[in-house]
């Protein structure tokens, strides 16, 4: 039985590419877990696409493999990702389309949505393929995911590794590359409502690298797929070159990638970054479905999507304390405070304080441990509008017209892995 590792994602978009040069000629089909005589394939450029035709057309085949072509051609040719190993041993790409719960032919192995391999001595190889089941294998935007996976195959980079501290940007990278083909989608950013609700948690955190002591929920493990709004943030606002963004996975760097964005952008600009992108998180989502941050990448549908996504995701799996938009709310003059040590941001996150009955003027004052680079900024609404600022420990903040007010930490460490916390405490008295 085939051992994969399997990533998930739903999501609707649609849209296509440019052509690009053909792949290597004389490609052959492997067979592996095919019954000849109840599956047909549909092969196409570098694929194969295998299917059962008791419950797949040949129509909905050749979809799938003229897609997956197209997410090649963007892949390859704007992106400068590479072939994965399948052509260098002389075969395509395989795909499966199963049905779950049906007798097709490919039940019993466990299957889900994703992109996997097999040890090498069980299918002759070791090579990488991918298996769909029915109703994602006709959306678009999970072809571009998966397929997208397809060629971070071949990555040369062992600080791109998928495991660890790294493992996180295979799948925000996969959702970026997504994300940049179809901007617009209604689900796009459906993991991001996961951010806002785990701040705390490093930006690498993932499927690998979890603390003991970390609550495995829904929202814990797929933030690390909603990273990609930070990635397309990046891109998008702080011109951070497309190519950049996946030229690492084969420069041979053992830069993680948060490090090698951090140096590709700059120190201080990558921390600048990402402290106002916490901003505009705070004012996209910790209001919850009240009065979100204007359309800034993040639209109101893509925005009330992952909202409504969470809320569903919490109804049917209930976990206490895995929801902590807010770490801290004080009220003006009213001493020191700290967040409860779980809540304490991990390298390269951050907590949302929140000023509890704002008005007037007010200090803020924040003591840090030595390893802390806090990075503050003030998240106030006013009516239907907010205003996001950056400010310093010990400066006036003006809260006359708040409706409601925010302070975030953002912690930017010289650090790229762990899950250190960093200790502070902050009070806010008001100016006579």
């Amino acid at each position: 039985m085939p051992r994969l590792l399997f990533t998930a994602l739903f999501c609707l978009a649609a849209g296509l590419g440019s052509a690009c040069p053909a792949p290597p000629p004389g490609l052959t089909v492997q067979k592996m877990y095919v019954q000849p005589e109840r599956h047909r394939v549909q092969a196409q450029g570098m694929w194969a696409v295998w299917y059962n035709p008791a419950f797949f057309s040949p129509a909905e085949a050749r979809t799938v493999a003229a897609r997956l072509e197209d997410t090649r051609c963007v892949a390859m040719d704007d992106y400068g990702m590479q072939w994965p190993p399948n052509l260098a041993a002389g075969v395509r790409f395989n795909v499966y389309l199963h049905a779950p719960g049906e007798k097709d032919g490919f039940e019993g192995f466990g299957w889900e949505n994703g992109v996997g391999s097999n040890d090498a001595g069980s299918n002759d190889s070791g090579l990488p393929f991918m298996t769909l089941p029915r109703g994602a294998h006709a959306d678009p935007a999970n072809l571009d995911h998966e397929g997208f996976h397809v060629f971070q195959w071949a990555a040369t980079s062992p600080g791109y590794a998928n495991g660890g501290d790294s493992g996180w940007f295979t799948e925000a990278s996969a959702d970026w590359f997504m994300s940049e083909r179809t901007p617009d989608g209604a689900d796009n950013y459906i993991a991001a409502s996961a951010i806002a609700a785990s701040p705390h948690l490093a930006m690498w955190h993932g499927f690998y690298n979890a603390e003991p002591q970390d609550p495995v929920h829904w929202i814990t493990g797929n933030r690390q797929y909603g990273m990609h709004l930070f990635l397309r943030y990046l891109s998008v606002v702080w011109g951070l070159p497309d190519e950049r963004m996946t030229a690492g996975f084969f420069d041979g760097t053992t830069l993680s990638p948060q490090e090698y964005l951090s140096q590709t952008l700059g120190a201080v600009q990558f921390s600048q970054a990402f402290a106002d992108f916490a901003a505009l998180m705070t004012a996209s989502y910790v209001e919850g479905p009240g009065m979100p941050m204007p359309d800034w990448l993040l639209g109101p549908r893509q925005r009330d999507s992952g909202l409504a996504e969470r809320a569903r995701i919490m109804a049917e799996t209930p976990l206490a304390g895995v929801e902590n938009d807010i770490a801290l709310t004080l009220r003006i003059g009213a001493g020191w405070a700290s967040p409860p040590p779980a809540l304490r941001p991990r390298p390269w996150s951050y907590n949302v304080v929140a000023i509890d009955q704002p008005s007037g003027s007010a200090v803020v004052q924040v003591e840090a441990n030595h390893a802390a680079q806090m990075l503050l900024r003030l998240v106030v609404r006013q009516g239907d509008a907010w205003v996001l600022a950056p400010f310093e420990p010990g400066q006036v903040v003006d809260l006359t017209h708040a409706d409601t007010a925010y302070i975030v930490l953002a912690w930017t460490p010289p650090i790229f892995g762990g899950a250190a916390t960093a200790d502070y405490r902050i009070r806010i008295d008001p100016v006579p």
